[in-house]
Formats: structure tokens, sequence, C-alpha cells
């Protein structure tokens, strides 16, 4: 974001893995901050085959999403907003602060495990952990892909 940001540095690092994976080696003179083996964390790699499935069905999940914009049960909006967050549902975020406090939940009847659910309901093993990943990861291919592509205001080699 345009700031200086202090390096990441070994010693900074948590490493979790189960007790039966030999930890990787820190760098050379260096040694990470920890070595945990705590289940209580989905396996990296797991969270990524979901979201590699999730891309051939995203496009459903979206559509489902949109037309989730228009019940009129607000349980139902909110999850949808939630999921897809733009300009587009502006209308709907109005209509949820409504009679509400500015210290009053914006989602007020809805909570992660619902959400997980619906998400569940649409992909085995979804959740929004997961989704929100998914979208980053094709945000950053994309910019990665624009980073990576001649710019066509450069002047020509001669």
């Amino acid at each position: 974001m345009g700031m200086l940001k202090r390096r990441i540095m070994s010693e900074d690092i948590i490493v979790n893995c189960s007790k039966d994976a030999k930890a990787p080696s820190p760098p050379p003179g260096h040694k990470w901050k920890e070595v945990r083996h705590d289940n209580k964390f989905p396996n990296q790699g797991q969270k990524y085959e979901t979201a590699q499935r999730l891309k051939k069905c995203v496009d459903n999940i979206r559509n489902q999403c949109r037309e989730d914009w228009k019940p009129k049960e607000m349980k139902v909006r909110q999850r949808a907003v939630a999921l897809y967050f733009t300009e587009k549902v502006f209308k709907n975020l109005q209509l949820f602060m409504e009679k509400k406090q500015p210290e009053d939940g914006l989602f007020d009847r809805l909570n992660i495990g619902i959400l997980n659910k619906h998400l569940q309901d649409l992909m085995e093993a979804l959740t929004a952990k997961v989704f929100r990943m998914y979208i980053a990861s094709i945000t950053l291919q994309q910019q990665l892909k624009e980073l990576a592509a001649p710019d066509e205001n450069a002047p020509a080699d001669s």
C-alpha cells in the first residue's frame, strides 16, 4: 500500500506441521520463531485443492449470490452480500442499516456458521475462508498477468 514494510525473517515465522513430519530447515544462521504440531488448523494443501475445484463452479455460485440479493428474507440477502460485496449491493447495505445504531452489526442475522453451511450446500468442503483465498488468488494471477504483459505505451526498441 505504498509503505515500507519490515522484512520478514525466519525468527518471525511459526512453522506448523504434523507430529510425524520433519520441520523444514530455516535458512543458514537462522532459526524459526517456533515449530508447532497443532492439528487444529486444516491442511493448507487441502484448502488449495478445494479452491481449484471452486474454479469449476464459481460462476454458478456468483449467479446464485445475485439471485439471493432479491428475496424478502433479510438473512438470505445478507448472506449473498457477504459473499459478493461490491458497489452493486449498495442499496442492500442501506437497507441493512435502516433503524440501526452505528454500533449495531451490519449482518445481524448472519454468522460464519450460516455462511459456511450455505457454501457447503453449493460445493462440498467450501468455506468462506477458501472462497476468499480463491478470489485473492485469481486477483493475484490477473495482476501478475498484467505486469508481465508488454507495455503498449513503451517506446519500441530500435
